[in-house]
């Protein structure tokens, strides 16, 4: 689903969507490899934040699922989720959108918002 969704965004280059599709899941495989194992704070190193998202019912669903099924809380397993996809996601960025993302996020950290 945020493959679709990322995707749609993102979308501008020619092949875009199809360049993505073949990037993206790395970091999700190595997530889901280690399911049930402990796990650091969720996106690794640095300071966790809140941030609020909003689902449709059947993901919610089935990410309380997974969290029960791998003993965790549905907020771990949301900000492990959403880490990887967001990691893949990155990954998958042509040259353009890299500068693009690059630039928004100093913005972000010169602004102190970030």
């Amino acid at each position: 689903m945020l493959k679709e969704s990322f995707a749609a965004i993102t979308a501008g280059a020619v092949g875009a969507e199809a360049d993505m599709e073949k990037a993206m899941g790395n970091s999700m495989e190595r997530l889901v490899a280690g399911l049930g194992e402990a796990a650091a704070a969720p996106g690794g190193q640095g300071a966790a934040r809140r941030m609020a998202a909003a689902l449709p019912a059947d993901r919610a669903l089935e990410l309380q699922a997974l969290a029960a099924a791998f003993g965790s809380s549905s907020e771990d397993m949301a900000g492990r989720l959403l880490g990887a996809a967001i990691a893949d996601a990155w990954d998958a960025l042509d040259d353009g959108q890299m500068l693009r993302a690059t630039r928004a996020c100093r913005r972000l950290l010169d602004d102190g918002s970030a």
